[in-house]
């Protein structure tokens, strides 16, 4: 098929486009921008003015429990704007085999879905213990590996896996968590005090932060930084890049405008892991992803039941249904000045493209047609009302058109 999207604000920062113009499509693919190829005639015609024409959103965090959810929530997240999933190898069956990573990639397949990547367990069954067939794993399809938040204590086991990944130059998505120091519910700090909760300090990421930076040092695997949440971590990750290259990080959108003070009614849905920081640790969060030390935002899409938020606090599980504030988030972001909106949208588009080495999150002639039609003055259209999510009141913009 044949497709015009006639003058819409095209945004693209990899190009450094950002002009109101049209762009044509021809099987699924970019051919043109501007002016239509000689020849073309096109068989449906798309009114895009007022409207933002943009690069579908690509989130790195999608995390399910099994193989059935996976379709269901990706066509959730393709109505909300984000055309590609790397889904975490934390499910069940655990993504550790090659059968499994290609049984995922056939979920993404269908035109009303996101497409769906496969990240790899960097050990089997995620134990911390047994390195993973990650060869076979990246010839299933598998994008990345990670050991996602099961730990890998044995530092020896650790640096064998970085080895191995950076021998089949796949990226290790890495999530800094000390065990010890995370067995609790909240920040450490005024949050906790308050509600009497244990806490968990902000070391509990610095600690085991430090360590991997030191082994990617020593190894040279590509190695993402999964979930920041402190300032001390932004400042690990500035010394780091100066230094080393192969390192990316990513935070999750709600960190940028939440913080431990949204906890103190004891509402579930404030229940994340890493919990929710102080307004010291939102700030450098922020000013990180405006001065790229943070290359990526998202989601952070962890499944949980609605009877496992409603719960006392304590007895509450942390998870976010993240899929479908993430676009709306984004652009309130931009709305309020706090970040550039070309500097946002390469954090939720291009960058994780980058990562996870897929000809994605452009709007480059001869790349897919992988994009999405934003008019960012309508209000959003998710129905947020029963999902886990704490941004389900507010009045999110960014209704979302799709191919």
């Amino acid at each position: 098929m044949k497709i015009h999207i006639k003058s819409g604000r095209l945004i693209d920062p990899s190009l450094s486009l950002d002009k109101i113009t049209d762009l044509f499509i021809s099987d699924n693919n970019i051919v043109g921008h501007h002016t239509a190829p000689s020849g073309f005639t096109a068989d449906k015609t798309i009114d895009a003015n007022q409207q933002w024409v943009i690069p579908g959103l690509i989130d790195i965090s999608f995390n399910v429990t099994s193989n059935s959810a996976i379709t269901p929530a990706a066509r959730l997240a393709r109505k909300a704007g984000i055309t590609s999933l790397c889904c975490l190898p934390l499910m069940q069956p655990v993504v550790d085999s090659p059968v499994i990573a290609q049984t995922i990639l056939q979920q993404g397949l269908t035109n009303d879905t996101a497409r769906v990547f496969p990240i790899g367990a960097l050990t089997q069954a995620l134990n911390g213990q047994q390195l993973s067939a990650m060869s076979a794993l990246k010839e299933a399809g598998c994008v990345a590996l990670s050991n996602v938040r099961c730990p890998i204590i044995d530092t020896t086991i650790l640096r064998h896996a970085f080895d191995y990944a950076a021998t089949f130059d796949l990226p290790i998505i890495y999530y800094p968590a000390d065990p010890y120091l995370s067995q609790g519910y909240v920040h450490e700090g005024q949050a906790s005090m308050r509600l009497g909760l244990p806490g968990i300090p902000a070391t509990s990421e610095t600690i085991d932060l430090a360590r991997v930076l030191l082994l990617q040092q020593e190894t040279g695997v590509r190695l993402h930084i999964a979930r920041l949440s402190t300032a001390l971590g932004v400042e690990m990750i500035a010394q780091a890049k100066a230094t080393s290259s192969g390192i990316s990080a990513d935070v999750a959108i709600h960190h940028l405008f939440l913080t431990e003070n949204d906890v103190l009614d004891f509402s579930g849905n404030c229940h994340l892991q890493p919990p929710l920081r102080s307004l010291l640790d939102q700030k450098a969060l922020i000013e990180g992803v405006k001065n790229g030390v943070i290359d990526i935002i998202c989601a952070d899409h962890f499944e949980v039941d609605i009877a496992d938020k409603c719960a006392p606090f304590a007895q509450t599980k942390p998870g976010i249904y993240g899929l479908p504030t993430l676009l709306p988030l984004t652009l309130e972001l931009a709305t309020r000045n706090k970040i550039a909106l070309n500097t946002l949208i390469n954090a939720v588009c291009y960058n994780p493209a980058k990562l996870i080495n897929q000809l994605l999150g452009t709007l480059q002639v001869g790349r897919p047609a992988d994009l999405c039609i934003v008019d960012p003055q309508s209000r959003c259209e998710i129905n947020l009302d029963e999902m886990i999510n704490p941004f389900a009141a507010w009045p999110l913009m960014g209704k979302v058109s799709i191919l």
